[in-house]
């Protein structure tokens, strides 16, 4: 346990020693008896707020907790550090013995010589939970920037994680622009242009060991009918079970439209993987979705067409064709019984893109109450 423990506490103590070499002007104690509860010191160096809580008693899970937190510290930064132990909760998780969290966050606004200054946020969570089977442990970090001039706002985020999630994106980066232009006199003017890239994992439906590193850009925009998106994106496969090398990469176009016109919503997206060899036909995926309300009911018709070998629409699910229709009656069964009730009910035809496979028809009825 002490071995775990030691890089913890280092960290921890690294954080202390800015409020403890300020020899603050100012000091307030605050506590029950001889226990110290709180310290706030301030100086010209910033305002620093220690606060420890007391060895836990009887039921409560905490054993011991400790806060840091610093603002205004040399006039820009704000600093934060958090320790907590945690004895196991039997009645929980009997496999649990015992947890300890630790997190740091900076954050801050840097200024720049003639435009606004960069505002920047950093953070880091650290997790371990000592277990009949081991130590298991996890973590994540984040990291943003956000910048604005005018109209034009600049964004990007990361992040990183331990353990592995269905999609996940560890880089978000995007230039929006809220000055409108003319692209065409039947759609009037564009608004809230913006170019975005993005760096993200997927894993395949049905192959666990095979994941997909996503390299995008997309543009988008809105006019008088609805908004608009084109997207293009780079993937390599890998088969992680087999070796880090790609099995698999391609590059894939796609657009996405949704129009809005007297209460009609019209939803289109479509996917388009060229063809790599001259054997080799292009692969597609496509989505569309009309919907409607007609007396307080909204009607929802779809159509989705699925490719194993295209990644960004129905990647999670089963290759193939599915046409659905749905009705949510919440509204009537709200003014009929109850409020807080909800129902919808739907059709779907569902056809696997196996060439022997029958063709599935379900009906599904939904029904939800609020507690």
């Amino acid at each position: 346990m002490r071995q775990h423990l030691k890089p913890i506490f280092v960290c921890s103590l690294a954080l202390l020693l800015p409020a403890c070499a300020t020899q603050p002007g100012k000091a307030r104690l605050t506590g029950f008896g001889d226990t110290i509860d709180r310290v706030v010191a301030s100086d010209a160096a910033g305002t620093f707020n220690l606060a420890v809580s007391p060895l836990a008693v009887g039921d409560q899970p905490s054993i011991v907790s400790a806060q840091l937190a610093g603002s205004e510290v040399f006039g820009l930064l704000n600093l934060s550090s958090q320790y907590e132990l945690q004895r196991g909760n039997s009645k929980q998780d009997a496999n649990v013995f015992g947890t300890q969290r630790f997190s740091q966050g900076l954050q801050g606004s840097l200024p720049l010589l003639v435009v606004s200054p960069l505002n920047f946020k950093l953070s880091r969570r650290i997790e371990q939970q000592w277990t009949g089977s081991g130590l298991l442990e996890q973590q994540r970090s984040t990291a943003q920037l956000r910048w604005s001039e005018d109209d034009v706002q600049v964004a990007v985020d990361a992040h990183q994680q331990s353990g592995q999630s269905h999609y996940s994106c560890g880089l978000d980066a995007s230039v929006t622009s809220a000055t409108p232009v003319l692209l065409s006199p039947w759609a009037g003017n564009a608004r809230d242009i913006g170019i975005s890239g993005k760096l993200c994992q997927r894993n395949l439906s049905g192959l666990p060991s095979q994941q997909a590193e996503i390299v995008s850009a997309q543009a988008r925009w809105r006019d008088d009918y609805g908004s608009r998106r084109l997207r293009i994106s780079h993937a390599q496969v890998r088969d992680m079970a087999a070796g880090d090398d790609a099995v698999n990469a391609g590059i894939e176009v796609g657009a996405h439209n949704v129009f809005e016109v007297d209460g009609w919503k019209w939803k289109q997206d479509l996917a388009v993987r060229p063809a790599e060899a001259a054997a080799s036909a292009a692969a597609w995926a496509a989505r569309t979705e009309l919907s409607r309300s007609f007396f307080q009911v909204p009607v929802t018709a779809s159509w989705q067409r699925r490719d194993a070998s295209v990644w960004s629409i129905g990647a999670d699910q089963a290759p193939g064709r599915e046409t659905s229709l749905g009705l949510d009656l919440s509204t009537p069964v709200q003014q009929w019984l109850a409020p807080g009730i909800g129902a919808n009910v739907s059709y779907h035809r569902l056809q696997s893109a196996e060439a022997d496979a029958q063709v599935d028809e379900q009906i599904r009825l939904g029904l939800s109450l609020d507690w």
